[in-house]
This record gives C-alpha cells, sequence and structure tokens, in this order.
C-alpha cells in the first residue's frame, strides 16, 4: 500500500513539474496554456496559437510605441506654412508701391505687361524673405548705417518714379490695336526695383518667422515658404493685373488720367518721402 501511495506521489510530482515547464515555456515565447488547448495535448491542439519570435515582438513594440506618440508632429510642421501663408497674403494685399506700379502698369500698358509686373513682385520678395532665413535684420541691427542707406535708395527711386508719373499725367495714351507703353523687360525691372529697394519687407518677414517657424527649420520647410510667398505675391498681383488691365477700368483710368496719375504720383511721393525720413532718424 505504501508503495502505491509513493508512485501516486511521485507521478503527481513529475506531472507538476512537466506543467510547470510548459508554463515557462509559453510565457517566453507566448505559445498557450495546454490547459488552453481544445484536445487535451500539449501546445498541439486546433487552436495552437502562432509561436511569436523575438524578432516579432521586437516589431511588435516598436508598432506600440508609434502609436503611442501623439499624432500632432504633422500638424507642428504645416501649422506655421499655414500661418506665414495667410499673414503674408494680408500684407501683400494692402496698399503699397508693388501695388501702385502693378495698378498703373495694367491701365496704361496693357494686361501682358501688367502680368510681366506681377510676377516681378514674386520674385522681388524672394531676396528678403531669404534674407530673413539668413539672419539679415540682426545684421541691420549691426550695422544700422546700411539699412538707413537701403533706406534712402528705396524712397529716392519711389521719388523718381513719382515724377515721373506727375510729369507725363497729362500725356495721352494711344490704346489702339494694345499698343503698349511699357515693354514686358521694362515693366518687369520698374516693379522689381520697388520690390528689392523696400528694406521693411525684411523686417516683416523677420518678425513672422520668428514669432512662427521652429528654431531649426527644416530645409524643405524653408523651401516650402519661399514658394509660399512667391505664389502669394505672383497671384495677388496678377489678379489685379487682369482686373485692371480690363477693357472698363482701362476705359475709366483714359477719362480720369490726369486726377489718376497725380494721386499715383503723390501716394508714392509720400511713400518715398517716409521711407527718407525714417533713413535719416537712423542716421
Amino acid at each position: 500500500m505504501s508503495r502505491i501511495l509513493l508512485q501516486l506521489a511521485w507521478s503527481c510530482l513529475q506531472k507538476l513539474a512537466f506543467d510547470r515547464s510548459v508554463v515557462f515555456l509559453a510565457a517566453y515565447v507566448g505559445a498557450p496554456h495546454p490547459r488552453g488547448c481544445q484536445d487535451g495535448h500539449h501546445g498541439h491542439g486546433r487552436s495552437r496559437r502562432r509561436i511569436t519570435t523575438p524578432t516579432t515582438i521586437r516589431e511588435q513594440a516598436r508598432k506600440a510605441r508609434r502609436k503611442s506618440l501623439p499624432m500632432t508632429s504633422l500638424q507642428t510642421l504645416l501649422q506655421p506654412l499655414l500661418t506665414v501663408a495667410v499673414v503674408h497674403l494680408l500684407a501683400a494685399m494692402s496698399p503699397g508701391p508693388s501695388f501702385i506700379t502693378v495698378s498703373r502698369t495694367a491701365l496704361t500698358s496693357g494686361r501682358p505687361a501688367a502680368l510681366a509686373s506681377a510676377l516681378a513682385c514674386g520674385f522681388g520678395v524672394l531676396p528678403w524673405a531669404i534674407g530673413a532665413m539668413l539672419g539679415v535684420v540682426l545684421m541691420f541691427k549691426q550695422a544700422p548705417m546700411l539699412y538707413a542707406a537701403l533706406k534712402v535708395a528705396g524712397g529716392l527711386y519711389l521719388l523718381y518714379l513719382a515724377v515721373m508719373i506727375w510729369q507725363h499725367a497729362a500725356s495721352p495714351i494711344s490704346v489702339a490695336d494694345g499698343a503698349s507703353r511699357q515693354t514686358l523687360g521694362r515693366a518687369f525691372a520698374e516693379t522689381f526695383l520697388a520690390q528689392i529697394t523696400n528694406p521693411k519687407v525684411a523686417v516683416f518677414f523677420s518678425a513672422v518667422f520668428v514669432s512662427v517657424l521652429p528654431s531649426d527649420p527644416p530645409l524643405w520647410m524653408m523651401v516650402a515658404i519661399l514658394a509660399i510667398v512667391f505664389a502669394n505675391e505672383a497671384a495677388w498681383y496678377s489678379i489685379v493685373a487682369l482686373g485692371l488691365s480690363a477693357v472698363r477700368p482701362r476705359a475709366l483710368y483714359l477719362r480720369l488720367k490726369p486726377l489718376l496719375d497725380h494721386a499715383m504720383g503723390a501716394l508714392l511721393s509720400a511713400l518715398g518721402a517716409k521711407l527718407l525720413a525714417d533713413a535719416s532718424r537712423r542716421i
């Protein structure tokens, strides 16, 4: 009787040890517990789970980390671009020297010259945007005389345009057969100079970039901002050019040419005088 009891005890101990080893193995490789199998055989039932290798475990952990990360990284990168696009578009739509030059080109020289002038607005703003990214405003702060000199150059050029417009205010314009008084190259050059001689554009860009962009923006973001700035300027002033070069606006301008030219000349004179006054305060 004692021998039978000993054999029974030994058999139970063996079964217990086997179960513990299988449980440990299942916990390590992801296999199901043998008691969860449908046919009662240890790990060989029809409901056996797929064995998970260490490589699969690492992949699952990587996926879990990706899911746990906040989904705001894309928004963080796109939000500055959207902010720059909206703020700059509103600034481009505000009247200024570029608006006056494009408007007068559209009214006096026709649609092709006006579109060339609108394209010049886009190209003329790019150097200041690039300079703002490279810290040109810091250079202006270190060398205020350079900033004042650029303002003087811009003010003098606006005054030159104002004088030219004022002198030809009473001169008639021939619009027969769509004849243009300005060539495409001249229209482009005049508007480009009006843009490039206004250092306040760089100050505007610097203020926006410092407020919106990250401290170390990637290269693709800077390229995207340049594309946005160019598209805003060229698109808005193309709309102005197309609208003011139509038949009715041009006909109205021809009737009121002396009055409108004198008004445009006065506005350019005021803007040029303001630049010169600002420069004199810094000298």
